[in-house]
């Protein structure tokens, strides 16, 4: 959130940075043509949005140095037209000054609050500077001898307002750019809550259900463990479920790279994976003896825990649901028998 505020602070100092330059380069021509009500307009103009870019730092600022620039640029616009006449463009800048508008409410947390507030300003703007626009006519106080100049001050007016108005449109389109991005980032987290656990980052079970349809239509061989930590509330109870919460993602750390692993309960995880009976009894010691060995740091202390598996293959049964209350009963039998172990068919 702080680096969104840094952002558009940054964005309105450029826009500050961006008037004062077309106010000294106004300045400068005012000065030429000895207009120098204009040209001491101008000069106080420069000198605002100076101080406003030195002076916006903090989002509480903000408001003020908008309203500021707002009042300011019509102020300009309509004080141009009644000296020069609506010839010389200076409306343009009314016009370039809309984008901002509606890019500040669309920037702000209370865009759809706001929007009518928006579209008044918007409506203000525009009926103060076209009223400002038939009030002057062609031009007032300079002759036709200035003609050139004319020329040229509508020439650096036109330039400025499209520079300005391709710098709102690439925010507008790099603030748009951003809020798909967040959204596409919304979405992935989303799908993958769908999918996964939270805390472990394995399979849920609904995740899990797909995996196994596929696995039982495949005719490849395949093997079903179900591990659950041994003396997990005991952990709990002793070290805190944050401890315990550690040991878990601990685990599944541990298990994930053997096979498709799913967060089956709370403290169980079931794995498939594709192979014989033998080269899944493998696995599963190995997955046995790894977290044996393993210990999480918790505070300072040693946090020794193991695992009991209950395991079976696809060649005992092709239905999947029938192979899950199977090993489930195993793993019952090794925590009945001393836990910290692997209990197969051949264990029974």
């Amino acid at each position: 959130m702080e680096n969104i505020l840094v952002q558009k602070l940054k964005e309105y100092r450029m826009l500050y940075v961006f008037c004062m330059l077309v106010h000294i380069v106004l300045a400068v021509e005012f000065n030429r043509l000895q207009l120098y009500v204009l040209f001491g307009f101008n000069i106080c103009s420069v000198i605002m949005y100076f101080t406003g870019t030195i002076c916006m730092r903090r989002e509480r600022h903000v408001k003020f140095w908008l309203i500021a620039a707002f009042i300011e640029i019509i102020a300009h616009a309509v004080l141009c037209n009644l000296y020069l006449g609506y010839g010389y463009g200076f409306w343009l800048y009314v016009v370039a000054l809309i984008p901002v508008i509606y890019y500040v409410g669309f920037s702000s947390d209370s865009w759809q609050r706001g929007v009518g507030s928006y579209n008044a300003l918007t409506i203000i703007a525009t009926v103060i500077t076209v009223i400002s626009c038939f009030v002057s006519r062609e031009s007032n106080l300079v002759s036709s001898a200035f003609h050139v100049l004319s020329i040229r001050v509508l020439a650096i007016n036109l330039s400025m307002c499209m520079a300005m108005l391709i710098y709102e449109t690439m925010l507008f389109v790099y603030a748009i750019k951003e809020l798909f991005q967040n959204l596409q980032n919304k979405n992935e987290d989303l799908q993958f809550l769908a999918s996964y656990d939270a805390l472990t980052k394995l399979r849920n079970r609904r995740s899990m259900g797909k995996v196994m349809e596929q696995y039982e239509q495949d005719g490849t061989p395949y093997c079903m463990i179900l591990g659950d930590i041994d003396d997990f509330k005991r952990i709990n109870d002793t070290y805190g479920h944050t401890c315990g919460d550690i040991v878990l993602q601990k685990i599944a750390e541990i298990i994930e790279p053997y096979g498709v692993a799913c967060r089956w309960g709370g403290e169980e995880i079931l794995i498939l994976l594709h192979g014989t009976p033998e080269e899944g009894l493998k696995l599963a010691e190995r997955m046995r003896e790894t977290i044996a060995q393993t210990a999480v740091m918790y505070k300072g202390i040693r946090v020794k825990v193991s695992m009991t598996f209950g395991f079976g293959s696809g060649a005992e049964s092709r239905m999947i649901e029938k192979l899950v209350t199977v090993v489930d009963a195993r793993l019952y039998i090794g925590k009945e028998n001393g836990k910290n172990q692997v209990v197969s068919k051949s264990s029974i």
